[in-house]
């Protein structure tokens, strides 16, 4: 009877130290900021979202901004070094419309060719008469 007695002491002072154990965390919970102030709480975390949400969205915008930059930076290089920008500027291709191939030299066009000018608005077809061979100036 008295190993009997002494499980049921041991167990009820097991039993009060677990009691006082949650007491303990449940008292620590019930004082917590988040349990005394909830809604704080949702608030500062609303807050903190919204302001990462406003700093990606710059970000973007940021990002966007630079790359449309490069884009008008690229557009602008290529429009320079366009053919049409040079027909822009008064020159003209000139080709055999036949082959396509495009004339460098008087040379390549005797005289009888049929030739095509290609000019900023429009093209022109001509019959050579005359070609003239480029001169040495060295």
């Amino acid at each position: 009877m008295a190993t009997l007695e002494a499980h049921r002491a041991r167990l009820a002072a097991a039993l009060r130290r677990r009691l006082e154990v949650a007491r303990t965390d449940l008292e620590r919970l019930r004082n917590s900021y988040a349990f005394r102030m909830p809604l704080e709480t949702i608030r500062r975390h609303e807050q903190r979202l919204d302001d990462l949400v406003a700093s990606a969205t710059l970000a973007v915008r940021r990002r966007l901004e630079s790359a449309r930059e490069r884009l008008a930076t690229a557009e602008g290089r290529l429009r320079a070094l366009s053919p049409l920008a040079v027909l822009e500027r008064g020159y003209s291709v000139t080709r055999v419309p036949e082959t396509g191939r495009v004339l460098r030299s008087a040379d390549q066009a005797p005289p009888g060719t049929t030739i095509e000018t290609i000019l900023h608005a429009g093209k022109l077809l001509s019959k050579v008469q005359q070609a003239t061979p480029p001169q040495d100036n060295r």
